[in-house]
């Protein structure tokens, strides 16, 4: 796949081209408020898509049955408020930060696509249950939170990093409001039966709520808070690149007057640490971007054995999705100074995606990579919970590469959570799809220790 194509020649444009084309000449936005989905941007509804919007509901609704199971009227509380105040945050997020859905005809759709009120609502639920009850009622909870995200990026009703930006704020918020209960001996399980169905099985003490004697509320409000070392690290990163990285890639030789979807660009990751000793941790992180553009053809261009030609109006998506561990070294602190070193392994998947502005000529080419990476952050510890971070990356494997560095300030508000603002920069090489180009970005930490 060759993105930088070479220019044809110029020559004047026929009639009914400059007619159709007239007003992408200086700005493609009208045009595009009026054209039709492409195999992009097209609406997928299906039974999967429908399944995610069940799940919304039951999975919160789940916790509120948990929750008089047990008898506990705190903890239907504690998950009242971590709900409603997620999708507050989530609502108030959509309103100031917005994002053009990925089934929106360019720039004619709805601008509420960052962050996800799905996930954030499924995961307020699941987040509950694991927290609150246990494994049992959180694992299941959470697969099936995992499936409302995937519905909405199947249906193309949001980006991968919408949804991972909605889990995250549920997550974070259900960590302030929700303890955890001692159970007592009530259990459930779900499992496949033989007629291809889903099993529910509910399992109590003889003295449990449901025969009217006194339930574990009435002897065990909740489990006393447990101070020790928190070993548990979950940060969620929320920001924008400030700059049109798909058209420094080769996208702005291609179509010279190339419009970004969205201009500023929003993305969200996931970082999670645990400290398994004093001195050493692993970190995972999921990070899965995506950007899209459009414009007018100037030269000729070929993608997967499809051919466009001088004039032609495309639609270009592309992704960098990835996920990736480190293990770290943390050096002994030097007066106000804190270091640490990790090495680990990252994996990507890049692919670009083209169509015309109204569809019927649709290709991709996608690619995983992995790469070793090795990675060092610093630490200055300012005074009070003020502190200056940085960070600085480098993974490189069979003529791929990715550079990035952060630097920024952070503040600590207690033992439990830390908010932080970055400048983040990179640079990546792709040589299986021959792209390179950077990103410049602000980005948003809110981090919980447990």
């Amino acid at each position: 796949m060759q993105l930088k194509a070479t220019p044809l020649k110029a020559m004047p444009l026929k009639a009914k081209r400059l007619q159709a084309c007239a007003v992408l000449g200086t700005s493609l936005s009208f045009a595009a408020m009026a054209a039709p989905y492409n195999a992009i941007n097209e609406s997928i509804d299906d039974g999967f898509v429908e399944a995610g919007d069940i799940l919304v509901i039951a999975i919160p609704a789940t916790g509120y049955l948990a929750s008089w199971l047990y008898d506990d009227f705190e903890g239907a509380k504690q998950l009242t408020f971590s709900v409603l105040t997620t999708q507050l945050i989530v609502e108030a997020t959509k309103s100031t930060v917005g994002r053009y859905r990925p089934n929106s005809n360019v720039a004619g759709g709805s601008y509420k696509s960052f962050p996800s009120g799905h996930s954030a609502g499924a995961f307020s639920g699941a987040a509950f249950l694991q927290s609150r009850y246990g494994s049992r009622w959180g694992i299941p909870a959470y697969l099936g939170a995992g499936v409302v995200a995937a519905s909405r990026v199947h249906g193309r009703r949001h980006y991968a990093d919408d949804v991972l930006g909605g889990a995250g704020i549920a997550i974070l918020v259900n960590q302030y409001f929700v303890e955890r209960y001692d159970n007592q001996g009530l259990a459930v399980s779900l499992f496949p039966n033989d007629e291809g169905g889903l099993q529910f099985n509910l399992s109590m003490p003889l003295d449990g709520p449901l025969n009217g004697r006194a339930g574990p509320r009435a002897e065990k409000r909740a489990q006393p808070a447990v101070h020790g070392p928190k070993r548990h690290r979950f940060a969620v990163n929320l920001g924008f690149n400030m700059t049109d990285s798909l058209g420094m890639a080769g996208a702005k030789d291609l179509l010279p007057d190339s419009q970004l979807v969205d201009d500023h660009q929003p993305f969200s990751y996931l970082l999670y640490e645990y400290l398994d000793s004093s001195k050493t941790s692993l970190q995972l992180e999921l990070s899965p971007n995506e950007t899209r553009l459009f414009g007018t053809l100037s030269g000729e261009f070929e993608l997967d054995g499809k051919q466009y030609q001088d004039g032609d109006t495309l639609y270009l998506a592309f992704k960098q999705w990835s996920l990736g561990s480190q293990y770290f070294y943390r050096f002994a602190p030097q007066g106000d100074w804190h270091f640490k070193l990790g090495g680990g392994l990252y994996a990507y998947w890049v692919e670009l995606e083209v169509d015309y502005l109204t569809g019927g000529q649709y290709a991709d080419e996608g690619s995983l990579e992995v790469m070793p990476s090795i990675e060092g952050r610093t630490r200055y510890h300012i005074g009070g919970g003020l502190s200056a971070d940085a960070m600085g990356r480098f993974q490189a494997w069979s003529g791929n590469q990715l550079v990035a560095a952060e630097a920024g300030l952070s503040y600590a508000l207690g033992e439990e959570w830390v908010m932080g603002l970055k400048y983040a920069y990179s640079e990546a090489k792709w040589d299986a799809l021959n792209m390179e180009y950077q990103t410049d970005s602000i980005v948003l930490t809110v981090e919980n220790r447990f």
